[in-house]
């Protein structure tokens, strides 16, 4: 258990690393992510929201955007 730092760090440039990375970035573009953090709620196979929160405690608006899209 635990983190293998002397494995993680001499991967850390692979070409596995980077394919993954890579991967990641496109999926940020697609969904229009440009900051952390970034919420996106949305049921199984429909078009995802992104949730306006306005600071890392700003717990009404992820509950009123869980509830919509729970509410389909």
């Amino acid at each position: 258990p635990g983190l293998n730092v002397p494995k993680v760090m001499s991967e850390r440039n692979s070409s596995a690393v980077a394919k993954t990375a890579s991967g990641f970035d496109s999926a940020a573009v697609q969904d229009k992510v440009n900051s952390t953090p970034t919420l996106l709620v949305g049921r199984t196979g429909s078009k995802l929201t992104v949730v306006p929160i306005t600071s890392p405690t700003d717990k009404a608006t992820l509950v009123t955007a869980l509830d919509t899209a729970l509410a389909g």
